[in-house]
């Protein structure tokens, strides 16, 4: 079989792979984020003079403007299959970096680690989740700057550092987080240019092209801010001022489950892989610096920033993990080049990736940080709080749990979808107090757990007030159910707790 045969069927063979994987994405029902993207993406109203209308989110519009399209085009499960796309695209990717750093032997085990690691359940990388988008064009530029990098001085190596910068910005547009395809392209024209490796037109002539593939992203953004009537400080204080304080939200409050789950990502870490390679590259890189020092630098100070965004992003979900992807990809295909290598990089990826990915099938219930209930029984309560209301019903959920309002179908009056805007823009609960005792009060309200979690409701009004104006007619699942004693409806059915498939699934009688 001819090598240029061989490297087709192992592509394809790996496209398939990934497809397989991915597979079950149809099955599983929406995530909390899935959910809450959708429902501000199909209320997305800025003339009311907040970003994204009645709801509030702090993600970049590119990221709500996906969410939109895909549910235009092919419903609630629209921007999942998009997502399951990219991630296939991310093993592809991985292939051809692979063949550009290493070779042959390179990029097979490159994209079969990407594969493997993508693969991992608590990585959710099939969801339709900030990191589902973004990490894949992370993955790109970072392709597109080393194929600039390796091509002959000209108008392609232009055209793909025009695109790089273009998915770089894309990549941050998904979350702002996401940058790096931004250290990744400048540490490494910066090293090609201090180690004479391109010449110095060459690489102000990428840095530009670069530039501009970037700003181009950041200008539609910025002129559909501007042309909404809003003000850029405005999405400049959603993206990255809101996250100052929650950081100082988070820490304000000790909370057992984040530790439990910052132990989870650790373990998670090191059974998918990923810690183990980036402790091999950080062993070996005194000699990968020697033989391939501009990408050994870039790839270097991706992983520093990228392990530095998880460590202070404060609450530590396994998910996050999805982001060292790129830069552990980077550093198999260059570990492959080592001397001795051949043997060493198959061992690598069975022993600490493949067997604990099995494994992960038995630990799931120990990894698993929250005892909460499921997403599918999220999806649950909500469609039984539809069954009993009627169509011009409001829900609030306390605090979170967007797929109860999604699955619902009911208007929401309360803009925080999520815990954490929550206790960092209403910490107070001021705006929530307000509306359960005022003249427009919600027609339901769902409870997870309890409504002094997270020290919030310390003086106990929301709940004296919820007392006094709502009846519990549902207390399941950890939930509870309440509603509006002036406004009597029919019974809510019993929810299933037991739940794991998701809509389509009972459409298919699986």
């Amino acid at each position: 079989m001819s090598g240029g045969r061989g490297d087709r069927l192992v592509v394809l063979a790996f496209a398939a792979a990934a497809v397989v994987r991915c597979s079950p994405a149809l099955l599983w029902p929406l995530t909390p984020d899935e959910a809450g993207f959708l429902l501000v993406a199909r209320q997305w109203d800025p003339a009311t003079g907040h970003m994204y209308g009645g709801f509030w989110v702090d993600r970049p519009p590119q990221l709500i403007a996906t969410f939109r399209l895909g549910d235009a085009v092919a419903g609630s499960y629209g921007p999942r299959i998009l997502a399951v796309a990219l991630s296939v695209a991310s093993v592809l990717v991985a292939h051809r970096i692979g063949t550009l750093i290493g070779g042959r032997r390179a990029a097979r085990w490159t994209a079969g680690l990407v594969l493997v690691v993508t693969s991992w359940p608590h990585l959710i990388t099939w969801a339709a989740k900030s990191e589902s988008f973004g990490v894949p064009f992370v993955l790109i530029s970072c392709w597109l700057f080393v194929e600039a990098m390796h091509r002959t001085p000209g108008r392609s190596g232009i055209a793909a550092a025009l695109l790089a910068g273009f998915a770089a910005a894309l990549a941050m547009g998904m979350k702002q987080s996401l940058v790096g395809g931004v250290v990744f392209g400048g540490i490494l024209l910066a090293a090609c240019w201090l180690t004479g490796r391109l010449e110095r037109r060459t690489v102000v002539t990428y840095a530009a092209a670069a530039l501009a593939g970037f700003i181009l992203p950041v200008s539609m953004a910025l002129g559909w801010v501007v042309s909404a009537g809003l003000s850029p400080s405005l999405l400049w204080e959603v993206l990255y001022g809101f996250r100052v304080e929650a950081l100082d939200a988070i820490a304000a409050v000790e909370s057992p489950a984040n530790t439990r789950r910052a132990v989870a990502l650790v373990l998670i870490a090191v059974g998918s892989g990923l810690a183990i390679v980036i402790a091999w590259f950080f062993l070996m890189m005194p000699r990968l610096a020697r033989g391939r020092g501009e990408l050994t630098a870039a790839t270097t100070a991706v992983l520093v920033v990228d392990v530095a965004n998880l460590a202070l992003g404060g609450s530590y979900w396994p998910a996050y993990l999805h982001a060292l992807v790129p830069p552990v990809a980077l550093a198999t295909a260059l570990l492959c080049t080592l001397p001795g290598a051949r043997g060493t990089v198959p061992r690598v990826v069975v022993a600490f990736s493949v067997v604990p990915l099995l494994a992960s099938l038995v630990l799931d219930p120990v990894l698993r940080a929250d005892g909460q209930e499921t997403t599918a029984t999220g999806g649950a309560i909500g469609r039984a709080v539809r069954e009993a209301a009627r169509p011009d019903d409001s829900v609030v959920v306390i605090y979170g749990a967007p797929q109860v309002v999604l699955e619902s179908g009911l208007d929401a009056p309360y803009r925080y979808l999520w815990s954490l805007p929550v206790r960092t823009l209403d910490a107070d609960l001021d705006e929530l107090h307000a509306l359960v005792s005022g003249p427009d009060a919600p027609t339901w309200i769902v409870v997870r757990g309890r409504v002094n979690t997270w020290g919030l409701d310390s003086s106990g009004r929301v709940r004296a007030t919820v007392a006094q104006r709502y009846e519990r007619v549902v207390r399941h699942c950890t939930v509870s159910i309440w509603r509006l004693r002036s406004a009597p409806r029919p019974d809510v059915p019993p929810v299933d707790c037991s739940r794991r498939f998701g809509p389509l699934a009972d459409e298919w009688g699986l």
